[in-house]
């Protein structure tokens, strides 16, 4: 039976290109750490949601936009009228719960010895 640390691995590796599942991991740690809650969306029914602008300022310009086109594409965020206000779906919330709070040198030295048998 899978763990759910081999089911996020295997989510990892399907979501992100080849080479870059290990190397932006902590980059995908920290912009859902920067999914924020606010009371104007917790109204709307939305928990947490991210703003371009303190994304970008921590990730730079280049891995906020990847992250948001994986994730926008993995049905973890979903945008308003623009990309630059997003909101975790349940499937984001759920991520951000898992990820947010791991040992990562543990966890990244467990990714390194995955092997997808």
């Amino acid at each position: 039976m899978k763990t759910i640390d081999r089911y996020c691995i295997d989510w990892i590796h399907y979501a992100f290109p080849e080479g870059f599942s290990v190397s932006v991991l902590e980059d995908l740690r920290i912009f859902l750490s920067l999914c924020t809650q606010d009371e104007d969306f917790i109204e709307d029914g939305v928990s947490f949601a991210y703003e371009f602008d303190i994304v970008e300022k921590e990730l730079g310009e280049t891995i906020t936009w990847l992250l948001i086109n994986v994730l926008g594409k993995n049905g973890i965020i979903t945008c308003g009228s623009s990309i630059k206000l997003g909101f975790l779906t349940d499937s984001g919330e759920k991520l951000r719960e898992y990820l947010v709070d791991k040992d990562f040198d543990k966890y990244l030295y467990f990714i390194a010895n995955y092997s997808k048998k």
